[in-house]
């Protein structure tokens, strides 16, 4: 009777600690969820982000080939296009 009773105290301590290794385990997963959406509502800002940026830098990029294409065809006036823009400052 005793072996028995030994038994089924293993069983229940172990029943026991199972459950709250369980309960820890979706105390865990829970948390990880929460951090994997706000980890993902975080990227589509950044990404949004970096598309107007691409964006705004494509619409710059214009400008830029201007000043390089003025540059060099300024008869020696100008080397490169930052002299441009340092002499339009001055002004």
């Amino acid at each position: 009777m005793e072996r028995f009773r030994d038994f089924i105290s293993d069983n229940d301590a172990k029943r026991n600690r199972g459950l709250a290794k369980a309960a820890q385990e979706k105390a865990e997963l829970s948390k990880l969820q929460q951090q994997e959406e706000m980890l993902r509502g975080t990227l589509e800002k950044l990404q949004g982000d970096k598309a107007k940026e691409e964006a705004q830098l494509s619409r710059l990029r214009r400008y830029q080939e201007f000043l390089q294409w003025s540059a060099e065809s300024s008869d020696g006036d100008f080397k490169e296009p930052d002299e441009i823009v340092a002499r339009f400052d001055v002004l």
